[in-house]
């Protein structure tokens, strides 16, 4: 099946009001395949 998606080392950092850095993602690397259905589960939620 081919990818509908494909990532390669993403990276995510939030700025946060004090100032400081979260990095929410850190060299994430995924293939979604077309016509699937897929979630990404964390710690405080789903998106």
């Amino acid at each position: 099946m081919s990818a509908a998606v494909d990532l390669n080392g993403v990276t995510k950092t939030y700025t946060l009001g004090d100032g400081s850095k979260l990095r929410a993602a850190d060299d994430v690397t995924l293939r979604l395949a077309a016509g699937r259905r897929t979630a990404l589960v964390g710690a405080s939620g789903s998106g």
